[in-house]
């Protein structure tokens, strides 16, 4: 009698290693991210005070644009979304720009978010600089965050 309960709680046992097993595999497939997601790698942002036009070129290097792209380009002016602005494939497989309709004034506070359709993001701010000659105005690297899903890089 005491083999045969023996057995069964090693039986026990058994059931709960393979039931935590499965589900340890199941939550890890969940939270797996594709093996070619990845963020956009550089964005700068520039805008043309006299044309009222907003560019924001976007550097995001992938195989097929037509499948692998940046989905979503939101831009947001002191807090307040102004533009969100869904895709269905990126212009080329690098670099590329977009250019948009956008008043603002000196002192506002331009931030543009671009989202890949895969996982993972970057956000660009750009002040808008007081108006002391009306050529373009440029926002790159310097006082600008990104976030993705590969990297989460801050720079002051």
């Amino acid at each position: 009698m005491h083999g045969s309960f023996s057995c069964l709680s090693c039986s026990g046992i058994g059931r709960l290693t393979a039931l935590g097993a499965v589900s340890l595999i199941i939550a890890l497939c969940l939270f797996v991210v594709p093996a070619g997601a990845h963020s956009p790698a550089g964005m700068s942002l520039a805008y043309n005070e006299t044309a009222g036009e907003f560019v924001v070129t976007i550097t995001h290097q992938v195989d097929d644009p037509a499948t692998h792209y940046v989905r979503e380009v939101q831009v947001s002016v002191d807090g307040q979304t102004v533009k969100t602005i869904p895709y269905t494939s990126q212009p080329s497989a690098t670099t590329f720009a977009y250019s948009y309709p956008l008043q603002v004034q000196a002192g506002n506070s331009v931030k543009v978010d671009a989202s890949c359709i895969q996982g993972g993001s970057i956000t660009r701010t750009l002040v808008v600089p007081g108006s002391a000659g009306s050529g373009p105005r440029r926002a790159g690297s310097a006082g600008a965050h990104d976030t993705g899903s590969c990297h989460d890089d801050t720079r002051p």
